[in-house]
Order: C-alpha cells, then sequence, then structure tokens
C-alpha cells in the first residue's frame, strides 16, 4: 500500500501551474511592496513649503537633491494630453512597458539605426524616482522595466501621470510643472498657452541646455511642434535680459527675504522655536531629516507687510546715515481682541487665515531682522531683532508697574536731584538725568512721561534690588546675561541687555492686562510658552494712562515729534544706552504692538541719536502703517479701574481705595539723608575761588570740625587750605548727619 502511494507521481503540469502561482504571488508582493518604495521616494522629495497667514510662499526649501518641486493635485487637461502625446501615446493602453517600441528600439540598437527612446512615462518616472539618470545600463533598463510594472499593479495611470509631471526635470533646479510654470512663464499651470506648453515640454529631454530661458529651447519647440503636428505656435523670443530677470523673479519667489529671519528663527516649522540665543543667520540643514515627507507651514507672518516694513526701514536709514546709525530691526505683534480668560483652558482667541486655517492670537506678524539681508554690507547678515543690546529706559514701565505694585502711584511725589550711591566695587555712583538737569520734587507720572532717571532710581531703590530680581526672573522666566548683581541701580538707567524680539513679548503684557501669553509662529508653534499673570489689571490700567500721554512727556520729547501718531490711543516707551549705542522705542495699542531698535550691527555709538530721534522714526511710520491697516480694531485701553484725584497742580489717576494723603508723600517720607549735598567722601580742589555748597532738607545748625559753625538750609564753606573737613547737620528734631569732604591742591 505505502509502495503503492510514494509510486503517485504529481502531474507535471500542476507543479509548473503551482510554482506559476508562487511566482505570481511573491511578484505580486514584491511589487507591492517596491511601488510603496517609490510612492516614499516620491513623496520625500516634494519641498518644504513656508507660506504667511494669506498663502504666499515665503520660502520653498530644496529637496535632498537639491530641486525646487511642488507638488500638482491635478493636471491641467491641455497639458495632460500634450504630454502623453509626446511622451507615450500609448500610455493608456500597455502595462509599463511597450513591448512593440522597446523591441523596436533594441532592433534598431543591433543593426545600428537611430530610433526614437521606447520609455514609457511609467519607466521614466522609475528612472527619475531610482536616481539613475545619469547610468543608462542595461542592468538599469531591466531594474526600470520590473519597477514600471510595479507601479502599474498599484497605482492608477492617473496617479502615474501625475507623478511623472510633478517629478521630470525642467532646468534651472526645477521639478515639475508647478514651479518651472512660475520660473518660465510667471503663470500657474492651468493658464499656460498651448504654445507655453510645448516649450516645457520641449525641455523635457534636455533640461540643462534646452530650457525655455535659452536659444536652443525655441529651435527644439518648433521641432515638437511639427512632430505633434500643432498649428498657431507662435515662438517669443526674450533678451539675455528678460530671462535673468526671470531668474531673479522665480528665485525670489522661492526664497523671498523674510526667509532671512525665518532662518534665524530655525527655519522648519519644527524647529521654529529652537532660535533661542541665535542672533546670526546661518545655513539651515535642508527642508527635512532624512526619510520625512514635505510639508507646508504655515506662518502667522503677513510677508506683504513683513517687506513693506522693511522698505521703511531702509528708506529711514538712508536719512539716519548721517547720524552713523546703519542697522535697524523692527518688531510687529498681533495682539488677542477678545478677553481670554473667559474661554475654556483649551480654547484660544483665533484668526482666521487663508483656507480656513486658524491662529492662535498672540502672533508674530512681522520681523524685520535687517535692512538689506541680500547686501554684504557688514552686519547686514546679522537677524538684529534676536541680538542682545542695552534696552535703555524700556525697562522703565516695568520698574513702574512693579512699584505700583509695592504702593507707590503716578501722584506720589519724588525728588529729582543728586543723589549718591556706592557701585559695588566701592566707586562713588551719582544718577544723571538724560539732560544732565534735575527737576526738584515731580511726582511719577511726570517722571515716567518724561523718562527722568534719578527719580527711576529712588523707585527701583523702594522695590528693592533683591525684590526685582526675583520678580524679574521669575515672572518673565528671564535670564540676564550678566550677574545681577552686576547691574544694580543700573537697571534703572538701562544697562540690562535684551534682544528685540524678547523685549517687545515683555511688553505685550500691558495690552494684555498683564498676562504673558504665548507668542505664536504657527498656528501649534510658540516662540515662547509662558501663559502667566505678571501684574494685576488695575496696575497695568496705570501704566497705560502714563504711556499714552504725550502732553506731560512735551517737556522732554516736545509738542511735536517722532511719538505723536494719527491716534491718540497709542501707548510707547523710548529707550538709549549709554553713549548712544542703541536707540529704542516699544508702543503698542490694544490691537497690536510695534517694537523697533537702531544702532549699529558693531556696537559704534551713533552720533546723538535718542531713541525718539532714531527708532522713533521708522517706528512712527510703521505705527501709522498698522493703525490704517486690517489689523487696527480700534480697541480702547481700559481705565475702568481707576480713580482721579487732584494734586496741586492736576488731576491724577490711582486706583478706588487710595489713601492719597498718604500715598503721594510715601517717597519724601523715606528719604533718609538730612545732608544733601556735598556727599560724604566727596573730593574738591582748592584755587582762589574755591567755594563749595552745603544744602540740607531744612534748616540746621551746621558745625565744622566739631565746632558751631552757620545757620540754614544752604551755606558756602570757602576753604582756604587743603585738608579734611568734617560737617555736621543737626534739625530741629535733633535729627543729625556727619560727612566728610576732602579739599585737595590744584596741582
Amino acid at each position: 500500500m505505502l509502495k503503492k502511494i510514494f509510486k503517485f507521481k504529481i502531474p507535471k503540469k500542476y507543479i509548473f501551474l503551482a510554482l506559476a502561482i508562487l511566482a505570481i504571488v511573491v511578484f505580486w508582493l514584491w511589487s507591492k511592496e517596491t511601488a510603496q518604495e517609490l510612492v516614499e521616494i516620491y513623496q520625500n522629495r516634494e519641498s518644504s513649503i513656508i507660506t504667511d497667514r494669506n498663502g504666499a510662499i515665503i520660502q520653498i526649501q530644496p529637496n535632498e537633491a537639491e530641486f525646487y518641486t511642488e507638488y500638482l493635485t491635478e493636471l491641467p487637461e491641455e497639458f495632460k494630453d500634450l504630454l502623453i502625446k509626446k511622451e507615450d501615446q500609448y500610455f493608456y493602453y500597455h502595462p509599463g512597458v511597450n513591448p512593440i517600441s522597446t523591441l523596436s528600439a533594441t532592433w534598431g540598437k543591433i543593426i545600428g539605426t537611430e530610433v526614437r527612446a521606447s520609455s514609457t512615462i511609467t519607466q521614466q518616472l522609475a528612472k527619475i524616482l531610482l536616481g539613475n539618470e545619469q547610468e543608462r545600463t542595461i542592468k538599469n533598463k531591466l531594474q526600470e522595466m520590473l519597477y514600471a510594472f510595479a507601479l502599474e499593479l498599484h497605482l492608477s495611470k492617473k496617479e502615474i501621470l501625475k507623478m511623472y509631471a510633478n517629478s521630470i526635470y525642467l532646468g534651472n533646479q526645477v521639478q515639475g510643472i508647478q514651479l518651472a510654470s512660475r520660473l518660465y512663464f510667471d503663470k500657474s499651470p492651468e493658464t499656460l498657452s498651448k504654445t507655453e506648453i510645448i516649450q516645457l515640454l520641449a525641455t523635457i529631454s534636455s533640461p540643462s541646455f534646452s530650457n525655455p530661458l535659452l536659444p536652443k529651447n525655441l529651435e527644439h519647440t518648433e521641432k515638437l511642434a511639427q512632430r505633434l503636428e500643432l498649428e498657431n505656435i507662435e515662438l517669443p523670443i526674450f533678451s539675455s535680459e528678460e530671462n535673468q530677470q526671470k531668474k531673479e523673479s522665480f528665485y525670489s519667489y522661492t526664497q523671498q527675504p523674510s526667509t532671512f529671519e525665518i532662518n534665524s528663527l530655525g527655519t522648519s516649522c519644527e524647529n521654529i522655536p529652537n532660535y533661542l540665543n541665535n542672533s546670526k543667520e546661518y545655513n539651515a540643514p535642508k527642508s527635512r531629516l532624512a526619510g520625512t515627507k514635505g510639508y507646508n507651514c504655515q506662518l502667522t507672518l503677513d510677508a506683504k507687510l513683513n517687506e513693506t516694513i522693511r522698505e521703511i526701514t531702509a528708506e529711514s536709514l538712508l536719512a539716519l546715515q548721517t547720524k552713523n546709525a546703519r542697522h535697524a530691526a523692527v518688531v510687529v505683534l498681533k495682539l488677542p481682541s477678545i478677553k481670554l480668560e473667559r474661554k475654556s483652558a483649551v480654547a484660544r482667541s483665533e484668526t482666521e487665515g487663508e483656507g480656513g486655517i486658524k491662529f492662535p492670537e498672540n502672533e508674530l506678524l512681522a520681523l524685520v531682522g535687517s535692512p538689506d539681508p541680500s547686501s554684504s554690507t557688514p552686519g547686514n547678515q546679522i537677524n538684529l531683532a534676536l541680538t542682545n543690546r542695552p534696552i535703555g529706559s524700556t525697562i522703565k514701565p516695568f520698574i513702574y508697574t512693579k512699584a505700583f505694585e509695592e504702593g507707590l502711584r503716578p501722584y506720589t511725589f519724588v525728588d529729582d536731584k543728586e543723589y549718591k550711591y556706592e557701585t559695588a566695587e566701592g566707586f562713588a555712583f551719582y544718577p544723571k538725568n538724560y539732560d544732565y538737569k534735575y527737576n526738584g520734587i515731580v511726582n511719577l507720572h511726570y517722571a515716567l512721561s518724561n523718562s527722568l532717571n534719578v527719580p527711576t532710581v529712588k523707585v527701583l531703590e523702594f522695590i528693592g534690588l533683591p525684590n526685582f530680581y526675583d520678580f524679574f526672573e521669575k515672572s518673565f522666566e528671564f535670564t540676564p546675561l550678566q550677574n545681577w548683581d552686576t547691574y544694580q541701580l543700573g537697571i534703572a538707567l538701562g544697562h540690562l541687555e535684551m534682544d528685540l524680539l524678547k523685549l517687545s513679548y515683555y511688553f505685550s503684557v500691558f495690552a494684555n492686562e498683564g498676562k504673558l501669553r504665548p507668542l505664536y509662529i504657527t498656528k501649534n508653534q510658540a516662540l515662547f510658552q509662558a501663559n502667566k499673570t505678571v501684574f494685576a489689571p488695575p496696575y497695568v490700567q496705570l501704566i497705560n494712562q502714563i504711556l499714552t500721554d504725550r502732553q506731560t512727556g512735551s517737556d522732554q520729547f516736545g509738542a511735536l515729534s517722532n511719538l505723536n501718531t494719527i491716534s491718540e490711543n497709542v501707548a510707547l516707551k523710548t529707550g538709549t544706552s549709554r553713549e548712544y549705542h542703541d536707540s529704542w522705542v516699544v508702543g503698542y495699542t490694544p490691537d497690536f504692538l510695534v517694537g523697533v531698535w537702531v544702532g549699529n550691527a558693531e556696537n559704534q555709538a551713533m552720533d546723538e541719536v535718542s531713541g525718539q530721534i532714531g527708532a522713533g522714526k521708522i517706528w512712527n511710520k510703521v505705527m501709522n502703517l498698522m493703525l490704517n491697516s486690517e489689523y487696527n480694531r480700534n480697541n480702547k485701553f481700559k481705565t475702568d479701574l481707576l480713580k482721579k484725584f487732584s494734586d496741586e497742580k492736576n488731576l491724577e489717576y490711582g486706583l478706588l481705595n487710595d489713601d492719597f494723603e498718604k500715598l503721594k508723600n510715601i517717597l519724601l517720607k523715606s528719604e533718609k539723608s538730612l545732608i544733601l549735598e556735598p556727599h560724604d567722601g566727596d573730593t574738591f580742589f582748592l584755587d582762589e575761588n574755591t567755594q563749595i555748597v552745603l544744602e540740607a532738607r531744612e534748616n540746621v545748625e551746621w558745625y565744622l570740625d566739631e565746632e558751631p559753625w552757620e545757620e540754614g538750609k544752604k551755606v558756602i564753606f570757602i576753604p582756604e587750605e587743603a585738608g579734611n573737613f568734617i560737617f555736621r547737620a543737626i534739625a530741629e528734631s535733633r535729627e543729625e548727619e556727619e560727612i566728610e569732604i576732602v579739599v585737595e591742591e590744584n596741582n
């Protein structure tokens, strides 16, 4: 029985059938994997495209093969018909390889007869995706045939044709008809004329030598039109000058000027938030990591607005060059239009961009880091919006708002006079105002409106340096370039360093009712992540009331200046760093914020260019541009938490439950010095006209070297010889203070 079983033989036809089925299954599985491999290669070769909020292209990044390509989802009918007619008229009938044309081409090779190329559209697509264009070996051709079969098995004819039209090389680093249409004709593919389509098709065979920017293309186009039996083909003739303009126009289309700032922020949507501390333009990585697909990234930026601001910046700097000011940067933020705290924790106020894409508000709207990033002028390749510089008096609103929280008010009086402090190194430090003048008793509203330095030092002293360090570092998540103790009271004089983007972001708390919100650059990517309350709304309303008041600040800035705009609903603060190295203005409405810096990239001093004169020139034009734009919703600053109080001269704002009499003199009562001048340790030189003025806070009895000497609030000492002199002042309240001065020979 067993012998009979083993003697049984399977007919050969069944073995062959089984092997055939197995081969078909194996080939089908291989072909599926192969087709998927080619599709992935195709997808990975699409350029990444960065657009602005309105869909305008900011940057098209080259793919890993250094070509630009933007994929079409639908091919224009006329282009599709002519492409098939030229490249593969039996496209819809063969399985990826045309056996007749293949055999014909093979026989032609054998007998040495010239025969037209036999590759089908599907084979050409496989060749492009496999990267076999330069190596036309038999092995590669066989591989392309197998891959063509795989594509035909698993993709539709429509998909294959679309992939081919998006992948063909058309000269000047361009793949696909979408960008080729832009480059050569400044049109979209669906608007191309028949002549322009034939010009593109004539490029396929030799893209480097016969593209539409070269004279050879006309000859190839004419021959192709004759072969396809097309009539009414009128070939345009362009001059080399026109062709160069087309190239420049295209490359500005693929690489807008604002790309400079985007690259500084990190180039791709994934990398943009990693810009921190990156102040220089650099060669950003290619469009994506190897193996990932191209992406479309829509930014919150308004590209048209950005370039208008760049033009304003460049034009304004021409006028400032005589003052040795060569560089500038501008930041514009779009601010929330509704109370976000009334929405859920997840929801955000949003505005709608092109194609229904919604952006979270508190967005970066414009960023200009250089007046001309394409220029070879030194410094123009640095994104100065991201460069740390001393911020001058722009720090003052933060100091005053913190002081309001600590109990001071705009109506609080301060004595603007000379004070002596000691630095950490033990040197004498006498704060001076910008104009080197003192104003006597003024209130804090006047002091901030006129950007007085000495009162700001007194306010910072009232807050306490450790308290302010802790507040600023924790509330704004800010780390200074140097140790806090390096700055000390110099913070009030603007010695703290920061970049314009960060400073503008911090200023947004005053327009956002005291809240520091994330600052977005795309729908889901934030440059800054902080989301917290920094100041309570009542104190923000106080500061906004001061910063919108141009009239009180006219003593320092004049009645007519760059700080005046077409609207009174604008708050602002100027800043000038020591020796005119930096000029700043940051201003805002409840709808948007404009920050401007002017200076020199190499940190060279300007010729007395203050915040008002330098940055103010650009800021005024940009602010008026914004006030006339769609971004101005005419929202007003709130004052509902404020109350008017009357002092000796005018009405001032405070809070609803203020003890006006107590708070207006709180700083004056905290004055500790009985002797106002000179200061302990001051040195004077002796000559025949030396007179030393001694002044006390009130009438006192003066003692010189322990002996009764004079009486009064202000007296004059005329030294007869050099030496050390000790003065003591005793008030009626028996309060007393002693100082020692030095008089030296004037050699």
